[in-house]
């Protein structure tokens, strides 16, 4: 990536406008100055583009990093998703990537290839076995689940939590891609955190769905099966239901944190509820008004914690030092060290 390029995707990280930017500087970089620069006119010199790197936060070694491709993204979103905040969130992946990229160069680790999930997928139905699939080689056998981010940790995928607007639910990256990633935004419910981890963890599992199926449809229905187990739901509920209790429903969310509505489609999926049924379970929670804040948080929470692991072990181990692991983590000094004494 050029500087030119790079100095638009700093912009674009932070979410200003040229003329945000230029007032960052307190307009001591004009906005036609730094309209030059991102075209490729001229190019700042080195106290420029310091005063740059100030202004937007960033380290002077920022732009200095070699840049990551990202490839195609699958995203989990609404249609509110503005196209500015699409493109800041594609920035700030890329950005984590490329200092997790640095630190494992630096610690002298790798990541493995993520296994994926080779038969094809037919029908909805098919998505069962690759739930169990990836149950027993994870080794988890029928039990609920407390961190996906854990598990998706263990087995060397890169997860970044952002803090972002609700019309984000978050982004992965896709099979052929030159990383395996999984973005969220941490500033959803919980169950909704974790049903969109396990949605763009279909994404990168299932790499042989037919064309005929709808692929959204299909990671949905992964992302149910992988977190309560249709045998575990019908032991609980049973096999036939004409009603189910919104007890037991806030029972199960409780225990292996998905919403009562996820759960709902659960039952309907594997037939347990009517159409009928699901129809007026649906309805009932609306009146409750759980559809928009459901009751019973899980109780578990979904914090990456693999990188400043390695930070930690940098610093143990005198291979780097906490002003370069603060860099590496992007965060100031201070802020940082509080972190490493606290956790993520």
């Amino acid at each position: 990536m050029s500087l030119p390029a790079r100095l638009k995707s700093a912009r674009v990280l932070r979410g200003l406008s040229l003329k945000e930017m230029a007032a960052r500087t307190g307009d001591d970089i004009s906005l036609p100055t730094l309209s030059r620069y991102e075209r490729g006119e001229v190019d700042p010199d080195a106290k420029k583009l310091r005063q740059i790197a100030r202004a937007l936060d960033l380290s002077y070694e920022y732009f200095l990093r070699e840049p990551k491709e990202i490839g195609e993204v699958a995203y989990r979103k609404k249609k509110s998703l503005s196209a500015k905040l699409s493109d800041q969130i594609k920035e700030q992946t890329r950005d984590f990537l490329e200092r997790f990229t640095q630190l494992e160069h630096v610690m002298n680790v790798s990541s493995e290839p993520f296994p994926r999930y080779e038969p094809k997928i037919n029908s909805l139905e098919d998505v069962a076995s690759a739930a169990t699939w990836l149950r027993d080689k994870w080794k988890v056998g029928l039990s609920p689940i407390h961190s996906i981010v854990d598990e998706l940790e263990a087995e060397h995928i890169k997860v970044l939590a952002l803090k972002s607007h609700k019309s984000f639910d978050g982004l992965s990256s896709l099979p052929n891609g030159p990383e395996d990633f999984i973005v969220f935004n941490q500033n959803l419910p919980i169950d909704r955190q974790r049903f969109t981890l396990l949605h763009e963890l279909g994404h990168h599992l299932l790499i042989n769905v037919s064309d005929k199926l709808d692929h959204e449809k299909v990671v949905n229905r992964f992302a149910g099966e992988f977190a309560i187990p249709g045998e575990v739901m019908r032991e609980r509920v049973g096999q036939k239901r004409k009603h189910i209790h919104p007890v037991e429903l806030l029972e199960l969310k409780g225990e292996f944190g998905l919403s009562v509505a996820a759960l709902l489609y659960r039952a309907k999926d594997l037939h347990i509820l009517t159409d009928h049924g699901f129809k007026n379970a649906m309805i009932s929670i609306s009146q409750l008004g759980w559809r928009k804040d459901e009751p019973a948080a899980f109780q578990g929470r979904e914090n990456p914690s693999r990188m400043l692991e390695l930070l930690g072990r940098g610093i143990a181990e005198d291979i780097i030092s906490q002003s370069k692991a603060a860099e590496l983590y992007g965060m100031k000094l201070g802020d940082f060290r509080e972190v490493l004494f606290k956790g993520s």
